[in-house]
């Protein structure tokens, strides 16, 4: 979108109107901000999305900006609403028949109404038409989209086009983030003629552009796979996916289509030997440089999840784009990092630990002074926090004094150490006695690492100012999470004040955004405001979805926190669980495996981090364990004897 696009004046008030707003995701959203930053002051934007879409979530994070709450039809607006479809028509509906349809369960939901009125307008019969309407709002109370849906399959059927209706309304329900009409006539093999017939009967359910279309209502997916097989779709799933991935040119959408659809059709009926294929293909563009950089964390997580069987240590048979020994040592540190940032949210150690070397030796290898903090890190992530200090103390990176011994230590090659490199490596011994629990030296560290962060002063690079806000967050997070007394969080108050208005900037789906959210969170916990702790918590679950994804033990801990705080305010979890009370968690453990990858020796873990995550783990249990009835609470209470045993306590 740009003003030139749109040319508006740039001295009158003007507002520009973005409707479907729901069908872009995080990464897009993000660049519409940029564009919003960019405006002047007196033009406008007005998005029309669902509550729950992340440009909405976005939004409503990063700008103090009013909204309207659209609750549906009322009563007095429904047949004015009916009146004004049908006039565009040149038909009109008797009062019976408009009362009819506004005793439908579903009359007060405009895409409801529009989808049935639009099936009454097309109605050759106008004797038949009562009769119509009383089976059109007979299916409104499940869904008359899938009443449409059989019936368009009988009409297509009869006019030998079932097939092409079939493979066109399953291609849309497998996109929910939108298809374009030429990629569905493409990838299908679909003539121009033959979609032309089915087009109008389809484009009813549909809202978007021709670039982008998705069903209206995300539940009519839903319907869509109960109208046709399961081979079916799974056989249209790796028709399109195979289309996407023939062409270099697509590449770009292709690594987003094919995570959404491999999410929804990889545990389908189909060959052992196309499952083989498909996996195939899925683990190269979960490993790939270029379609690793343009998935966000949501796919990204997701595609990792669905793999779990694999590891990030293993070759692809082909890399999709630009394969890695073609890229810039750079790029492939970058590569790296993504990489390593999703195996540690989902507690892959070994593969985070694989990622962690690889970028050390391509550091060392172009004389980076920070890389021996990469084979620090790489220890952290299999649990071995002791061995990670001493890598960190013997490179000397974190010295902050020139003392004697620093003076003798350099005698020979007294080299400089860039400032940030020093920030990065304090952090970081900071961060394995936190992994260890030792919080005094935690703290007693990250006052070295806050002097040093004064002594640079105003000549700091962004990078440097990046790395300060995240030691002081994470001072603030161990002083909310770990403390109750009341002294510690007035002064993780006072931290989260001086640093709230970067952090806003930085948008919700920064890891820093997350943290920093978790601690206010905790301290509104600690301190038993559980209605300030709900929006706390809402937006803790937010930014860990966007930071690292639905499957990470970050949203799980998150999801935690909102569900204990919705059940002290209203005595239920808000979920399906509530009418049996019992609510059941996404995975919260910070660990260094997977229940699938059991590759970790946990007697090679240091004991006091083995004892830490299990302090964590019961930190996080009890908070659930609170709020279910005695059976579960005693199950619950034989699972965490196991995970003591598991980790050999």
């Amino acid at each position: 979108m740009s003003l030139e696009q749109c040319r508006l004046s740039k001295d009158e008030w003007s507002m520009i109107a973005v409707d479907n707003s729901s069908q872009l995701d995080a990464s897009e959203v993000e660049r519409i901000m940029e564009w919003i930053d960019s405006l002047p002051s007196n033009i406008h934007v007005a998005f029309a999305a669902a509550s729950t879409s992340p440009l909405i979530t976005i939004l409503q994070y990063r700008y103090a900006c009013p909204s309207i709450t659209f609750h549906g039809l009322t009563l007095q607006m429904q047949p004015e609403f009916i009146n004004n479809f049908t006039r565009r028509f040149g038909k009109r509906l008797t009062e019976k028949q408009i009362k009819a349809i506004t005793a439908g369960r579903h009359s007060n939901d405009p895409t409801v109404l529009k989808v049935l009125l639009n099936s009454l307008v097309n109605f050759g019969s106008i004797e038949q038409l009562d009769d119509r309407i009383a089976k059109l709002v007979d299916s409104s109370s499940f869904s008359i989209f899938s009443g449409l849906l059989y019936e368009g399959r009988d009409t297509f059927h009869k006019i030998g086009l079932l097939r092409e209706f079939a493979e066109a309304t399953v291609a849309i329900s497998l996109m929910p983030i939108g298809i374009s009409e030429s990629d569905l006539l493409n990838a299908t093999g679909m003539s121009q003629a033959k979609w032309s017939v089915i087009r109008p009967y389809i484009i009813q359910f549909c809202k978007g552009n021709n670039d982008r279309l998705t069903f209206v209502e995300s539940s009519w997916n839903q319907d869509v796979k109960n109208c046709w097989g399961t081979p079916f779709r799974a056989a249209i799933g790796i028709k399109l996916i195979d289309w996407y991935l023939a062409d270099p040119v697509r590449l770009a959408r292709a690594a987003k289509a094919v995570a959404s659809i491999y999410s929804d059709i990889w545990h389908l009926p189909m060959e052992d030997d196309d499952l083989k294929k498909l996996n195939e293909k899925v683990f190269s563009i979960a490993l790939s440089p270029s379609t690793v950089s343009v998935l966000n964390n949501t796919y990204l997580s997701t595609l990792w999840k669905l793999l779990s069987s694999q590891s990030m240590q293993e070759i692809p048979q082909f890399y999709i784009g630009r394969p890695l020994p073609a890229l810039l040592p750079q790029e492939v540190i970058k590569h790296y990092l993504r990489l390593a940032h999703i195996a540690s949210s989902q507690c892959r150690g070994a593969d985070a630990a694989f990622c962690y070397e690889r970028i050390a030796e391509l550091k060392t290898g172009l004389n980076h002074q920070d890389a021996p903090l990469y084979h620090a890190m790489a220890c952290l992530e299999i649990g071995q926090a002791s061995r990670a200090l001493e890598i960190i103390d013997t490179s000397r990176l974190a010295v902050t004094k020139r003392t004697l011994f620093a003076r003798l230590s350099f005698q020979k090659s007294d080299v400089h150490i860039a400032p940030h490199t020093r920030l990065k490596a304090i952090l970081l011994r900071s961060k394995t006695f936190l992994l260890k629990g030792d919080w005094f030296t935690f703290f007693k560290t990250m006052m070295q690492f806050i002097d040093l962060a004064e002594e640079i002063g105003e000549n700091t690079s962004p990078a440097e100012i990046e790395t300060c806000a995240e030691g002081t967050v994470m001072v603030c997070y161990v002083l909310s999470c770990y403390s109750t007394a009341i002294e510690d969080h007035k002064q993780a108050i006072e931290f989260s004040q001086m640093i709230s208005e970067y952090v806003e900037r930085l948008g919700v789906g920064h890891p820093l955004s997350y943290l920093f959210m978790m601690a206010k969170t905790f301290r509104l916990f600690r301190a038993g405001n559980f209605n300030e702790m709900l929006n706390a918590a809402y937006w803790t679950e937010q930014s860990a979805c966007m930071a690292f994804g639905r499957e990470s033990y970050q949203y799980g801990r998150a999801h935690i926190l909102y569900t204990y705080a919705h059940f002290k305010l209203h005595g239920d979890h808000g979920d399906p669980h509530q009418a049996r009370n019992i609510y059941n968690p996404r995975n919260y453990i910070r660990s260094f495996e997977t229940f699938r990858n059991n590759n970790i020796d946990w007697q090679s873990v240091d004991l006091d981090v083995r004892q830490e995550i299990l302090r964590e783990c019961n930190l996080f249990r009890k908070l659930i364990r609170d709020v279910q009835p005695l059976p579960e609470q005693q199950r619950m209470d034989s699972e965490c004897d196991t995970l003591r045993q598991h980790f050999g306590l």
